[in-house]
């Protein structure tokens, strides 16, 4: 039996009734005794109390308690600013000597935690929290951070305890780097994409830096940007899809890293409207159907002409939709043609008024990103078509032979089945209609409709633009019903949107993981041995080994061995990545500072900074365990010496010994005895 906040209690040897008893008895007993005047009253009552506190057996109550060892955290910083300035070696040093030379410190235990990048930069205070983990911070010594100081922590890490900096690298550093004001996520083709960059650096320095910009494979320009300033560049948006860019300033001598010198963006050009060209050759049966077929989609703009039109000819279209204005070859062909998405060539025989000129110049618009549909017709066969022009070099077939107008019915080939074009019509081709009038010819291409094993449907990536043919001219058939019809509109829009770059019927994908300085590639699609492409700071070339992890899966890997800027491209898909950069390095000062942390923690707790060079060599500070009191004196690094206890248990002891008690009781016995029994003799 205890009392809180009392140190006394008491532990009775019997119960506390038979002791109550007794006491009821004794105080009977003594009265009685001093009624009849017993010789030694004061020598029985104190034997009684003597007995009593026997019995009661009263205790004192202490606690056991230990002394703690005293925590030193240390937080070694393992973020992207400290790789790109190749800090981590010097860290690790750092952290292998400083550990060693703080367990020599008595009653201590260092822990230590590394901090990584987090979404919103690097911060100390997860890691500390990891470090001090099942720790008292009654028992907190200091903590010592090993880093660059490049941190986003602001007040809560600000303790009652020291933190020390430790930093890898100089006072005096030097840097430059770019910092991306704006870019814009998509930009109308035909207008120009406006981005806004600016060039920082940290100590005297000339007006103007060297710029680099980088459009995907096109050579770079160069112009000079003022540095501390915004500087503004457009950028021609001429075709649709995803354009690259990257943007580099010279190196300025003696900066610390050249990884904060790139900035990389993408761009994707759009149009709210598609714009279509439609070129027909000669009126016929088809014009019609191709021409409703283009308008019919909301979203495209069709600009349709015939260039041929024999006087005697029927004509199969309405007196509204024709139009006998004189061929504006010029117009379209030089002027405006960057303004298309895509041209169809519909039955196209040679005529004096489209020259080859101008047919070159489709060409080289196709190869840098255009699209274009042949519809062939009889002219082909008969040596007197587009093969026999500067369009044959992007063509998807070669060798054009005859026109054959036999019947046939159409259908997928094991490509075909495969191909986003095409996949969504593989349980219906059974019910297609038949056609005729097939030309036969060699494919350079992907052949995705067949007529008994002739090619039909043939497509193909022009350098960065793309091609397809259909070789024959009934498709129309399908639209009108012949032979139960077939699906001209679903099938052909999708050809169309295709050759237009819809990212949806995309027939290869390749998706990229970046792991500090590892590649995994990771493709789906129609190649059979995926052709990817890397290259270098140093421009070399090295093509990827992609190993087939299911039907039409491969997957590969590139350890890359440089920092800088590296090129993928595989086909048309072609992208930047930025080794030694990212989300904490591009735009920042990558100098070593202790600043922010001294911001953050106050000089109050006695926090001190001290730098040891990039490569961590150099002299470590003293640190000495001292008075709370003291931290802030003296020019050691100074850790807590907090001379914690802990309470290990509470233990009760007796607060008179029992066996001294005995003898006592005894003794007075002894007495009482020896002076009674004196009393009786006189």
């Amino acid at each position: 039996m205890s009392f809180d906040n009392f140190p006394f209690g008491i532990a009775p040897l019997v119960s506390p009734i038979w002791i109550f008893g007794f006491g009821a008895i004794a105080v009977i007993s003594w009265a009685l005794y001093l009624k009849n005047k017993g010789a030694a009253p004061l020598a029985r009552l104190g034997l009684y109390f003597l007995v009593i506190l026997l019995l009661l057996n009263p205790t004192i109550n202490k606690n056991v308690t230990t002394s703690l060892p005293d925590v030193i955290a240390i937080v070694h910083d393992n973020s992207s600013s400290m790789l790109v300035a190749n800090r981590q070696s010097g860290a690790q040093n750092a952290l292998t000597k400083l550990t060693k030379n703080l367990e020599k410190l008595p009653n201590v235990v260092v822990k230590t935690a590394p901090i990584s990048d987090s979404s919103d930069g690097t911060r100390i205070a997860e890691a500390l929290s990891q470090a001090t983990s099942g720790y008292l911070q009654n028992q907190i010594a200091g903590v010592i951070y090993i880093g660059d100081g490049l941190v986003k922590d602001n007040g809560e890490i600000a303790k009652p305890y020291p933190l020390h900096q430790i930093l890898i690298g100089e006072n005096n550093e030097k840097d430059r780097w770019i910092e991306l004001i704006s870019s814009p996520i998509a930009v109308d083709v035909g207008k120009n994409a406006e981005i806004v960059f600016k060039i920082e650096e940290n100590r005297p320095r000339p007006d103007f830096a060297r710029v680099s910009i980088r459009l995907g494979s096109a050579p770079p320009q160069m112009l000079n940007a003022k540095l501390g300033q915004e500087t503004k560049i457009q950028i021609p948006i001429n075709a649709r899809g995803k354009i690259p860019i990257a943007i580099e300033v010279a190196p300025a001598p003696g900066e610390i890293t050249t990884n904060n010198n790139i900035v990389i963006s993408q761009i994707e050009g759009t149009r709210n409207r598609l714009q279509v060209l439609l070129v027909t050759g000669s009126p016929y049966e088809g014009a019609r159907a191709w021409r409703n077929l283009l308008k019919s989609d909301p979203n495209v703009e069709l600009v349709h002409f015939t260039i041929l039109r024999n006087s005697d000819s029927e004509d199969v279209g309405e007196e509204n939709e024709s139009s006998l204005i004189p061929f504006p070859t010029e117009e379209l062909f030089l002027e405006k043609l960057s303004g298309f998405d895509l041209i169809v060539f519909d039955r196209f025989k040679r005529i004096d008024i489209l020259p080859d000129i101008y047919l070159e110049q489709v060409a080289k618009w196709v190869e840098d990103g255009g699209s274009f549909l042949m519809l062939t017709g009889p002219a082909e066969a008969q040596n007197n078509g587009i093969m026999t022009t500067p369009l044959a070099r992007i063509m998807p077939f070669n060798n054009p032979t005859v026109f054959d107008e036999t019947m046939f019915t159409p259908r997928l080939t094991p490509l075909g089945v495969l191909h986003p074009i095409s996949r969504p019509f593989q349980a219906s081709q059974n019910q297609w209609g038949q056609w005729n009038r097939l030309l036969h010819a060699e494919p350079l291409g992907d052949v995705l409709l067949s007529a008994g094993g002739v090619p039909l449907l043939i497509v193909r990536e022009a350098n960065q633009g793309r091609a397809a043919a259909i070789l024959s001219d009934r498709s129309w058939l399908w639209q009108r019903g012949f032979d139960g019809g077939g699906p001209f509109r679903a099938f052909f829009q999708r050809v169309a949107h295709w050759l237009m770059k819809e990212p949806e019927l995309s027939a290869n994908s390749l998706s990229i993981t970046q792991n500090q300085r590892h590649l995994g590639f990771e493709y789906k699609g129609l190649q059979t041995e995926p052709e990817i492409e890397i290259s270098t700071p140093s421009g070399s070339q090295t093509k990827i080994s992609m190993q087939e992890i299911a039907p039409n899966e491969f997957r590969g890997e590139y350890i890359v061995p440089d920092d800088g800027l590296y090129m993928v491209k595989n086909g048309q898909d072609l992208r930047f990545i930025l080794i030694g950069g990212g989300s904490e390095v591009t735009a920042q000062d990558l100098r070593a500072t202790h600043q922010t942390i001294a911001r953050a923690t106050g000089s109050a707790t006695g926090g001190k900074h001290a730098y040891i060079g990039r490569d961590g060599n150099g002299a470590l500070p003293q640190f000495k365990k001292i008075a709370a009191r003291d931290l802030v004196l003296g020019n050691w690094f100074g850790l807590r010496k907090n001379n914690y206890r802990a309470v290990l248990r509470a233990q009760s002891e007796p607060l008179l010994p029992p066996i001294g008690l005995a003898i006592a009781i005894a003794l007075l016995g002894v007495f009482m005895w020896w002076r009674e029994g004196r009393t009786r003799g006189h």
